[in-house]
């Protein structure tokens, strides 16, 4: 494995305002577990010396590496009003073996953006525990991968359009019904003879008076 020669340099801002991302924290009694989703891609980080802040390194030379996992948690700190929740799991030696195995056991083959990662400091090695100091630390861990179809739809996201259907446009309402004129009668003719006239179905209209005299004449008018 090819490890870089040196970590990569703090950010000015972040270096003079004391920022960057919260270390989580695994003091206190066991059991003391930090989850969440893993918010970018984790990169692998030189160890530094706690005291000085120098880099570490191997007898032979090699940087000692750790990898940088930085997940969404729910924590926030009541003394810094831009903690966002965003805390720095660094993984080494029992942490990287609990997550590795983690990892595998969920058939994942790494970390990836979106997957959920829970890291549980369960007790202590006293059987482990060499010279003086403190005894190591056991962690086990659970990791979740990603679900695909969140990336494609998040629940910010607006429904997906529906296809329109075709529809006729209204009909255009249809004309009132008039009830048909009475005929007019004739020019001249006399009102009560082109009544008699029309009652025998005979229609008076256009006839001249004397032509229709003569017709109820003959018709017994």
């Amino acid at each position: 494995m090819t490890y870089p020669a040196t970590p990569p340099p703090p950010d000015a801002q972040d270096w003079l305002m004391g920022g960057g991302t919260k270390s989580a924290s695994f003091d206190g009694a066991p059991p003391i577990t930090n989850k969440g989703q893993i918010v970018d891609l984790p990169p692998l980080v030189q160890k530094r010396d706690f005291d000085t802040g120098d880099p570490l390194f191997w007898p032979d030379g090699r940087p000692k590496m750790l990898m940088q996992v930085n997940i969404q948690t729910d924590q926030r700190d009541p003394s810094d009003p831009e903690d966002e929740g965003v805390r720095a799991l660094y993984l080494e030696f029992r942490k990287a073996a609990a997550v590795r195995d983690a990892v595998r056991a969920s058939g994942a083959k790494r970390l990836e953006i979106g997957g959920t990662l829970s890291l549980t400091y369960t007790g202590d090695d006293h059987a482990a525990k060499r010279g003086k100091g403190n005894p190591p630390k056991n962690y086990s861990a659970t990791y979740a991968a990603p679900d695909p179809l969140a990336a494609v739809t998040s629940p910010q996201d607006p429904p997906p359009a529906q296809p329109q259907q075709w529809q006729a446009p209204p009909a255009a309402p249809a004309p009132p019904v008039q009830a048909p004129a009475a005929p007019t009668p004739a020019a001249g003719v006399d009102p009560n003879l082109a009544a008699f006239l029309r009652s025998r179905g005979i229609d008076a209209s256009g006839m001249d008076p004397a032509t229709a005299a003569a017709i109820a004449k003959q018709i017994g008018g």
